[in-house]
């Protein structure tokens, strides 16, 4: 976040806020990958 608001500060508005995408996007990226690597455990009471 500080690096966009220097792009901010030096008048760079798309620049800061491709930035913010790409943090989001990162973060985002992240924990879809935790979500998808944590193993639930399946119950028998699921199959039935």
């Amino acid at each position: 976040m500080a690096v966009s608001g220097i792009f901010i500060l030096l008048g760079a508005e798309f620049l800061a806020a491709i930035q913010i995408l790409v943090y989001l996007a990162s973060v985002g990226l992240v924990v879809l990958f935790g979500i998808m690597l944590t193993r639930r455990q399946i119950l028998e009471e699921d199959f039935e």
